[in-house]
């Protein structure tokens, strides 16, 4: 099974920056961006696609501040960029609790270089079950985290991003917000509002520089 990123066309005037390969990998490619960024915060990269977007970052050189509520999975993945030469630190945090994440954010710019490149990807499934008895319970939990909470790592890094008058976000979609996908309400309904959100951020950064872009993954057989 591959996953193919897609740059979906929401940008500002500076452009878009995600892309994908001919082969259908995952391969974001943040050349563009690279000049002039220095750390690259990263929510959910214990595993799968949040640690190859890790890893790609990793080989391009970049600081890496990487976000997970799974500890074990997040330092496994915190070493795989060291044993790449890379450089970053690991976070155990609920990406949808903004005083969590503000804080990791206002420790690392303490420390560290500021933060130029967020990448959202931090996302659940949720059940399988039609939408007359999707549980009303996991359609929150699938919107905390998918939608929330890329809310909220918006909010914690574009304030520092407008006052240094750059930086780039990456908010992971899906091509499920476009067609839909039997019996997963709150992960269709979450990754649209992921596009909404991208949408809106990006014209509301635009007069400040920055740029906000939403990168649309599926499933190949």
């Amino acid at each position: 099974m591959l996953w193919t990123l897609r740059a979906l066309p929401i940008r500002s005037k500076k452009g878009c920056d995600p892309s994908c390969d001919q082969h259908g990998k995952q391969d974001i490619n943040f050349r563009r961006i690279k000049a002039t960024a220095r750390s690259a915060l990263v929510t959910g990269a214990a595993g799968g696609l949040g640690r190859a977007i890790a890893l790609r970052l990793a080989r391009e050189g970049w600081s890496l501040v990487l976000l997970d509520a799974d500890q074990a999975g997040n330092a496994q993945t915190l070493s795989l960029v060291q044993q790449n030469a890379g450089v970053g630190t690991a976070f155990t945090v609920d990406v949808s609790n903004p005083d969590a994440f503000s804080a990791v954010v206002a420790q690392v710019e303490r420390k560290s270089p500021p933060i130029e490149l967020l990448v959202n990807n931090a996302g659940i499934e949720g059940t399988v079950a039609p939408v007359w008895s999707y549980g009303l319970d996991v359609f929150d939990a699938v919107w905390n985290v998918n939608v929330r909470g890329t809310l909220v790592g918006m909010q914690s890094v574009l304030p520092g991003m407008i006052r240094r008058g750059r930086g780039a976000v990456v908010n992971i979609a899906s091509t499920s917000a476009i067609r839909g996908r039997k019996g997963l309400a709150g992960y269709v309904a979450s990754k649209h509002a992921v596009l909404g959100l991208t949408r809106t951020a990006a014209l509301d950064v635009a007069p400040h520089g920055l740029r906000v872009n939403a990168s649309m993954g599926s499933l190949l057989k």
